[in-house]
């Protein structure tokens, strides 16, 4: 008899823990859309294209506006919010590390980054590893079409000065050149790992060309020792020192895919100065919006 009573109150106990578990970390959520891309379809390629948003814990909860960070996934077709595959995509290799979706929670949870919502796009592109494939066809559909369909669907922080975009290996060589393609619309650029495979002609000169003072740009730039490391980011590098842009670069051990602690410090990183609380929030719907960023409270 006291064995079952035990195993009764062993049974209820884990039922209890399963109960309050959830309610013990910060727990976002991945809304995916599919839309269509006339930008893509003028150039022959796919039109009807996916898009995964990346919502923290508490959009649900506040009426806040929430800065947005754009990741651009390589070449393989990565998708980065569930560390699921893009469907078209053919992605090589099972030595990945990262998962967006688990990264952000832990960083908001924890309190060590301030929630923002992060919105991986559909990159493909034929052929896949086309240099050109981010250029400059994708600068259009992101400026033109994406960022207006994430503007109208969520509360977002709608000027550049709550957007940034980042992206991995190809994603990263793309990011910068729609970055300071469209400074109008993102005021950070993050790069992680790459430069490696792609001709980096066409962005070597946007630099000397852009207007720091008109649109001010910053840039966080990551190497891994195994993959392809700083050293093919040098001819970028000294593009922005010569134009006085400002930039952080940083070198950590390990290969292409394991990016996981570069990751965090970036989306740490956008989600400091998005949060400068200067940018004022518009009014959403019944006109009850009109905090600042920087005001959002932490406790919950």
């Amino acid at each position: 008899m006291k064995r079952s009573r035990l195993f009764v109150f062993a049974i209820e106990l884990w039922l209890i823990t399963l109960m309050i578990q959830p309610l013990a970390f910060a727990v976002g959520r991945v809304e995916h859309h599919q839309i269509r891309s006339e930008v893509m379809a003028a150039v022959g390629d796919t039109a009807e294209r996916e898009l995964s948003v990346y919502l923290p814990e508490e959009y649900d909860t506040s009426e806040l506006a929430y800065p947005v960070l754009y990741l651009l996934h390589g070449a393989w077709g990565f998708n980065w919010a569930d560390n699921e595959l893009f469907f078209g995509g053919s992605y090589v290799g099972n030595n990945v590390e990262y998962n967006v979706h688990l990264s952000a929670d832990r960083l908001f949870e924890n309190k060590e980054a301030k929630p923002l919502i992060i919105v991986s796009p559909d990159m493909n592109r034929r052929p896949p590893r086309d240099p050109l494939r981010f250029l400059p066809t994708a600068s259009d559909y992101i400026a033109q079409e994406i960022v207006p369909f994430v503007d109208g669907h969520y509360r977002t922080i709608s000027s550049r000065q709550g957007r940034a975009i980042s992206g991995h290996s190809d994603g990263a060589t793309g990011s910068i050149f729609i970055g300071l393609s469209r400074p109008d619309v993102f005021s950070l650029v993050g790069a992680l790992d790459g430069f490696g495979a792609v001709n980096l002609a066409q962005i070597l000169s946007l630099p000397s060309a852009h207007n720091q003072k008109l649109f001010p740009l910053q840039f966080w730039i990551l190497g891994m020792t195994g993959g392809n490391g700083l050293a093919t980011a040098a001819g970028f590098v000294k593009a922005l020192e010569e134009s006085n842009i400002p930039y952080i670069t940083i070198e950590h051990n390990g290969d292409h895919f394991h990016i996981t602690r570069g990751l965090e410090e970036n989306i740490v990183f956008f989600s400091d100065i998005l949060n400068g609380g200067v940018v004022s929030i518009q009014p959403y719907g019944n006109g009850k919006l009109s905090t600042m960023w920087g005001n959002i409270k932490r406790d919950r």
